[in-house]
């Protein structure tokens, strides 16, 4: 598939939603699905919709799984009062399992199982006729049983414990769709068979840019099951093959051009992203999640979807290599001599995020962000760059095919977050390795330009002439900095819900709402002359107001800091939807 690719209907046009009442009135005269399935471009066509339930917003719901974290505010209404109260419940942890967000991605998912399992049986069905399971046979069946693999992967790690429905072959019937639970032990054996399967038989590229999944793929799937699982040795197999298999061509990106931008799509640093596309039926409704355009940009700078204060202050204030060239601001003062400076934030931060003090990143075809960002007292303190199209159009407003249709690819997988988690393996194993950790995390600094994790004696990999924290690491203290600190500023927003499963995993999410919750911020304006109340072009800076003036105080998570409680929001609950249309899942919950 490529950008030319158009959006492929299933050769059945069976879906998991279809009306149950068809079943019982078949049309004598319409092909069956075995009549259709003739040969390996039959079933090409069924794993081009496989990728493409891909498209659907609800497979990854970045926005409320970044909200349902600690990386997400939901819109205007800083007081502690999201104007937007659907969100609103996710920041406070007060959604309950009849929310539309959580049907919707449990629908998702079981869409894209219905699709990859509706491609296995293809493939078969033309092994029985006959067709010679040559290369093409095998990585199409590898492909789909990574979709497959990957789908329960997802739903096993947000829903019910681990507790859901797998799905092995297409429903032929009414009482098909209707499935048990199964437990979370065997649905992680069966997501893990899947994509072993895919690992073992996928190719390890396509010879040129490409958004089929790899072996590569895979493999980074397959380590995160085991990290989540806390097997770090099998974990650290499956990184180490990611990371030093030459044959995938992973590298991390260190031109800034080429990250989260449309430059940027399936640069080396990528190991999975959704391929979107513009001028692709441009008849659909951007809220149609068959859609091949996403809505991200748009929502992303619309303060529907914002940055908490406690992360945008981090970026505010990570620690640039003052001896990295990349950091220096050369300019001509008034009276005409050289100067130079530190840029106002890290390269990581004007990549990542939008903030009103930002001087020297372009924004919207502007030369500066911070003339761009309507950052105000009421509203957002900082927007996700990420996103947006920021660096095609002067405004998300004219894009092409409307305000929320984008083109712009979403990065599902990525070098830096392997890093990152072969990182932790090397942290929580029997014998730490602090000296591996430390090289791993810091090659991502690295290429951001900033100053670098301990001291020269525990980088040997890094010059010494670098800038660094001087601070001494241990196991505990490195593992500390990379839950609070690296990780989220690295990965914030990104992938499947990522860091909604790392506070869980951890077992921090109590203390994180609690512990942010105490924290105070104020506004302070910056030029807004003659202004009593502040409006626009404020700086976030931490601490209380100073006393007697007019800044305003933020403090972030105070009611999720009293509603989480693990049992309840450590993950999702079955959807109101499926309990009620289930009759096999009401009857076991029932008795739960």
């Amino acid at each position: 598939m490529n950008k030319n690719i158009i959006y492929a209907i299933s050769l059945s046009g069976l879906m998991m939603t279809a009306c149950m009442d068809s079943f019982n009135e078949p049309n004598p005269n319409a092909p069956t699905f075995e009549d259709q399935i003739e040969n390996l471009k039959s079933t090409q066509s069924l794993l081009t919709t496989v990728y493409n339930a891909m498209f659907n917003h609800n497979v990854l719901s970045i926005e409320e799984m970044t909200i349902c974290s600690d990386m997400g505010y939901p819109g205007y209404g800083r007081s502690g009062n999201p104007t937007n109260e659907t969100l609103a419940a996710y920041y406070n942890h007060t959604y309950t399992k009849s929310f539309s967000g959580v049907s919707n991605k449990w629908s998702a998912l079981y869409t894209g199982i219905f699709r990859a399992n509706q491609t296995i049986e293809a493939l078969d069905l033309l092994a029985e006729k006959g067709q010679v399971k040559n290369e093409e046979w095998i990585t199409q069946m590898a492909q789909a049983r990574f979709f497959r693999g990957l789908f329960h992967f997802y739903l096993h790690s947000i829903f019910n414990n681990g507790e859901v429905i797998i799905f092995d072959a297409v429903p032929k019937n009414e009482q098909d769709y209707h499935k048990s639970l199964s437990s979370a032990d065997e649905v992680q054996k069966f997501f893990r068979d899947d994509l072993k399967y895919a690992y073992e038989n996928l190719p390890a590229s396509y010879g040129n840019k490409s958004e089929k999944v790899t072996k590569g793929t895979a493999a980074t799937i397959l380590g995160t099951s085991y990290l989540y699982s806390e097997d770090f040795e099998k974990a650290i197999v499956y990184f180490n093959d990611v990371i030093n298999n030459k044959e995938y061509g992973y590298e991390l990106v260190d031109d800034m051009n080429l990250m989260f931008t449309s430059a940027g799509e399936f640069n080396k640093e990528s190991i999975f992203e959704i391929n979107y596309q513009l001028g692709v039926h441009p008849e659909m409704s951007s809220f149609d999640e068959n859609a091949p355009t996403n809505r991200l940009g748009y929502t992303s700078g619309s303060q529907s979807f914002t940055l908490p204060c406690w992360i945008t202050h981090l970026y505010q204030t990570e620690k640039m290599n003052p001896n990295d060239e990349r950091n220096r601001i050369h300019y001509i003062d008034e009276n005409g001599e050289e100067k130079d400076s530190l840029r106002s934030i890290s390269l990581r931060a004007s990549a990542m995020i939008a903030v009103v003090q930002d001087d020297n990143t372009p924004y919207y075809l502007n030369p500066y962000t911070s003339v761009k960002v309507p950052v105000g007292a009421k509203s957002a303190v900082g927007y996700y760059r990420k996103y947006s199209n920021w660096d095609i159009i002067d405004d998300e407003k004219n894009l092409p095919d409307g305000e929320r249709k984008s083109g712009k690819n979403v990065i599902v997988n990525r070098l830096a977050d392997v890093y990152l988690m072969y990182a932790e393996c090397m942290l929580r194993k029997e014998n730490p390795d602090v000296e591996e950790a430390l090289k791993y995390m810091n090659l991502i600094r690295d290429r951001w330009a900033l100053e670098l994790l301990g001291t020269p004696g525990q980088n040997p990999s890094f010059s010494p002439m670098k800038a660094y924290d001087g601070k001494l690491y241990n196991a505990e203290s490195l593992f500390k900095q990379l839950q609070d600190v690296d990780r989220p500023l690295e990965m914030s927003a990104e992938g499947n819900a990522l860091r909604f499963i790392d506070l869980r995993r951890w077992g921090i999410a109590k203390q994180r709402y609690t512990e942010l919750s105490k924290e105070v911020y104020h506004l302070e304006p910056r030029n807004v002359p003659e202004s009593t109340k502040p409006r626009y072009k404020v700086w976030l800076k931490y601490g209380p107001s100073p006393e007697g003036e007019l800044y305003p105080e933020l403090q972030d998570y105070i009611l999720a800091a009293q509603n989480y409680d693990e049992t309840r929001n450590g993950y999702w609950p079955i959807p109101l939807l499926e309990e009620q249309n289930n009759p096999n899942l009401y009857l076991s919950l029932i008795h739960i």
